[in-house]
Formats: C-alpha cells, sequence, structure tokens
C-alpha cells in the first residue's frame, strides 16, 4: 500500500500539452508537495506548521543550476501560510499556463494524469490550489475541478481550473527564474519544445509559477550557449 496519495494533471489542447505537475500528499503527515519534472529537483512544500517554502532538494544541486558555489542554502524562497482568502479557504497556490504555451512532448508520460482544458486564445489557463478547513464542504462554481486530497489533520487540498485573461495576475514582487539553460539542446530548439517555469509572488501573497514556452533564434541560441560556457569557466554573464 502506498504511503502517500498523488495526483497529476496537465494543460492539453489536441495532441499537444504544457508540463505534468504532480501534488503528493503523505498519508501520515498533514502536508502537501508540488512537483513538477522540469524543474528537476526543485519542488514547493507546504508543511502543516505553516513553514512553506520552495527549494532545491540539496545544496550541491543549486550551487550546479545555478553556477554559483557561494549559495548557502537550497531555498529559493521561505513564507508564511498566508490568511484565508474567505472564512474556512485558504488560496495556496496558483499555476498560471498561457494559452499557447501547449507544445509538442518529445515522449508520452507513462503515468496517467487528468487532462486539463487549455485556455481560449489570449488567456491564461489558472490551476488554483486551495487549502479547505476540515468539515467544510467547497461549492466550485464557474470552475473544473481537477481533483482533491483530504489531508491527515481532515484538511482538504482542492485543485480548480479556471480561464482569466492573458494581462492577469502579474507578480507583486521581483519574479525568479532558475536557470535551466544547460538543459537547452539544439533539436529542441527546432522542435518548438521549450519551456521553462517562472516563479513570483501574486497581489494576494499566493506564490505563483507560470509554465511558459520559450521562443530562441539561432542568435539567441549562440548567445545562451557562450552564457553558460563563460559561466561554467568562471567568467562574468
Amino acid at each position: 500500500m502506498s504511503s502517500q496519495t498523488t495526483l497529476r494533471f496537465s494543460v492539453t489542447d489536441g495532441d499537444k500539452r504544457a508540463s505534468i505537475w504532480s501534488i503528493v500528499v503523505p498519508k501520515k503527515k498533514p502536508e502537501v508537495y508540488i512537483f513538477n519534472k522540469f524543474l528537476g529537483s526543485i519542488h514547493v512544500s507546504f508543511h502543516g506548521s505553516g513553514k512553506w517554502h520552495t527549494k532545491f532538494a540539496d545544496l550541491e544541486e543549486k550551487q550546479r543550476v545555478s553556477f554559483n558555489q557561494d549559495v548557502t542554502d537550497a531555498y529559493i524562497e521561505k513564507w508564511r501560510r498566508p490568511d484565508e482568502s474567505k472564512p474556512n479557504v485558504t488560496v495556496a497556490f496558483r499555476i498560471i499556463t498561457p494559452w499557447g504555451s501547449v507544445r509538442p512532448q518529445k515522449s508520452t508520460s507513462n503515468k496517467s494524469f487528468v487532462p486539463v482544458t487549455n485556455a481560449e486564445p489570449g488567456h491564461n489557463t489558472e490551476i488554483i490550489i486551495l487549502f479547505i478547513k476540515p468539515g467544510i464542504e467547497l461549492e466550485v462554481k464557474n470552475a473544473q475541478l481537477i481533483g482533491s486530497i483530504t489531508l491527515c489533520n481532515g484538511e482538504t487540498v482542492v485543485v480548480v481550473r479556471t480561464q482569466i485573461p492573458l494581462s492577469t495576475r502579474a507578480p507583486s514582487s521581483p519574479i525568479k527564474i532558475p536557470d535551466f539553460t544547460n538543459r537547452i539542446s539544439f533539436i529542441d530548439l527546432f522542435r518548438g519544445n521549450l519551456g521553462t517555469i517562472v516563479h513570483g509572488t501574486a497581489s494576494d501573497g499566493s506564490r505563483v509559477m507560470w509554465d511558459i514556452v520559450i521562443r530562441v533564434t539561432l542568435l539567441g541560441y549562440a548567445k545562451l550557449s557562450w552564457r553558460k560556457m563563460k559561466r561554467g569557466l568562471g567568467g562574468s554573464s
């Protein structure tokens, strides 16, 4: 018997899709984790203590990806659980996928996932992760229910999908972009299969990750490769 419950989902449009997200809930701990294969070892943790964070699995991974041996911890960001957005409901996290971010995938996943309807042109798909207090039934209106998992403390994590204009949900604090240029391949450049995850904070205090597609010209690819090489040699970017 598994020691955890997992909900997997991805924004899809025909034979194209965005990246696959996984929400993992241990059966014996009031905790929730978010994983995305593209993020590598980076994950988001929501602990029952109210101490939440985004971090690498270990310090060495962060040093390798950032080309910076001077960093002293594996965290990207730490924050406290925000106040309830309305009684008994806390907006914990948002995942934003612009309508043009679905893209061909090099391979299909061998694990099942919930397909999430892509947004109409000119809009974002917004996936909202909510924490609901024990004993409360959440009525989902004007949204697609992706799934829900009950935690061992009685709270329920509910995942819903809505559609918002592209200009909505701009970050109120500087965004953080992990450096994944070392994962870009020449073949991906022509497949239109490049993507990255942008991390930031919404105006309501919830954290947000944008699942976006990267469009790179040959000149842009050359500049990325040169910057990566200079960093690897200890030069400035």
